[in-house]
Formats: structure tokens, sequence, C-alpha cells
């Protein structure tokens, strides 16, 4: 079984979407796509979907996008899956992916909400220029690794229309940040949100911001005619489970695999 690109005008042009097939004996017998994606705290990645075929073509898949993301020298490669495809799970983790433990997978579809508005709290959008400077923050406590520091690099993603940091403000100083970026999941296709790294400092915590942060992310992802809303959040993060779950979203039972490329050689 050969895995080779699937050569869609679009796609080529775009150089930020790959999708895959794997054929054998003339006959397509499975798809795999990939999309580059800004990660705030990695740089860019690239992120698997949809990967449908044989058992054997499953590493082919993985191998060939881990070849592009060598080639175009991402940071990583993420790919997810569910518990109902553990021959995929298999695949990765016999390539050296490593899961990400201990988050749960969270979707919203229902587009429809209502606005929660919180007495002297301002959500606006963060312009690059501001966004490089959050790791001065307490934001810069949370992370899971050194924020993207390239002013040109962290420019190019916002000014791109494809990530969009936004931030609840009380009396003008930040007290939540919460990011959203899209996924296109195909060249003709709906794009799909992203909502990554909710955060609410400490003293305004218990005052509904998480939930009016994101409520307004959710509301620029219809606005830009997103299919869904995806989101991650810890097993044991009660509070932030319960606020998700009040804005619409319901858990998908995600599995997640990352690779990382600058120490894998």
């Amino acid at each position: 079984m050969k895995v080779e690109p699937a050569y869609l005008e679009r796609a080529r042009n775009s150089g930020r979407y790959f999708p895959l097939v794997a054929v054998e004996d003339g006959r397509v017998w499975g798809f795999a796509e990939g999309t580059i994606q800004f990660h705030p705290t990695r740089g860019e990645i690239l992120r698997i979907r949809s990967v449908y075929g044989p058992d054997k073509a499953l590493r082919p898949f993985l191998a060939m996008f881990r070849q592009y993301a060598a080639r175009l020298n991402l940071a990583a490669v993420y790919v997810s899956s569910t518990p109902h495809n553990p021959q995929l799970c298999t695949a990765a983790r016999s390539m050296k992916f490593e899961r990400i433990e201990g988050d749960v997978g969270m979707r919203r579809k229902d587009a429809k909400i209502q606005p929660t508005v919180v007495p002297d709290v301002i959500v606006r959008s963060m312009p690059a220029g501001e966004y490089l400077g959050i790791r001065r923050t307490f934001l810069g406590f949370v992370s899971k690794g050194p924020y993207v520091s390239n002013e040109f690099e962290v420019r190019l993603h916002v000014d791109s229309g494809l990530f969009f940091p936004m931030v609840a403000t009380v009396d003008g100083q930040i007290a939540a940040y919460a990011e959203l970026a899209l996924i296109h999941a195909g060249p003709a296709s709906c794009p799909v949100g992203r909502i990554e790294r909710v955060v609410v400092d400490v003293p305004h915590r218990g005052r509904n911001i998480s939930r009016s942060l994101v409520g307004e992310l959710v509301r620029k992802a219809v606005v830009l005619g997103c299919a869904h809303v995806d989101l991650q959040v810890a097993k044991d993060n009660v509070p932030a489970t319960k606020t998700y779950e009040a804005l619409g979203f319901v858990r998908t039972d995600e599995i997640l695999y990352w690779l990382d490329m600058r120490s894998s050689g």
C-alpha cells in the first residue's frame, strides 16, 4: 500500500493543508489530512485529522506527515484519535508520539448562545504587539513552555485571519486570556474553531469571566463560519468543565498524541 499526496489544486496553492490518500491496486483505500497551525508556546505545528483507512496505512500516513513537518521545520506534529480507533493509537505510540495525559476533548455544534454580561468586565481582541508582551503577565506562570517571542511570526499569525487572541479586562488590567484558531479541514469545507489556553487570573476567578470570554470566542467562530468549535480541558478541572458544558460543549473522548520535532531528530 502506497501513501501519496491527494493533488487538490487549492490544497497545493494554500501551502497549509496537506491531504493524503492510501492507494493499492489502483484503488484509494484511505485518507488523511494535516493542517499547519500556530501554537502559542511552540510555534508552527502540523495537526493531523480525519485519518481513515486500513491498519497498514496508518504508520505510512504518520510517516509522511512527519516528513512534511521536518521539511517545513515545524515544531511538532499532533494527531488525535478516539477509544474506538485503538489501531491509530498503537501506530502513534510505535512512532514515538507521546500521549498528552490528563486532558479530555469537548466540542460544541449549536451556534446559538446568549451573551454572558459580567459587570465591569470588557472582552476585547488582543493586537499583536500586546500579545507579544503577555509572557510578562500572570500567563507566563501557567505556560507549558516558553512563549513564541519572534515578533514577525506572531504578527504574521495574528494578522492572518486564522488566529485570534482575546482578553477580558477589569479596570484596564488583564483578568483573563483565551484564543481561537481556525482549522480548515479541507480546501472546500467549513473551518473548525479551536479554543485554547483559557486562563483566568486568581483574583478574578468565580465571577463568570471565563464564560463571558469563551462565549465571545464561540460567537467569533460562528461569524467566521466554523462548523463546530473544539477545546481541551483537564480532567480534574471541574469548574472549567461546568463552564464549557453551560456553553453547550459536550465531551468527545478525543485522545491526543504529539511528536516533538525539535527533539526527535
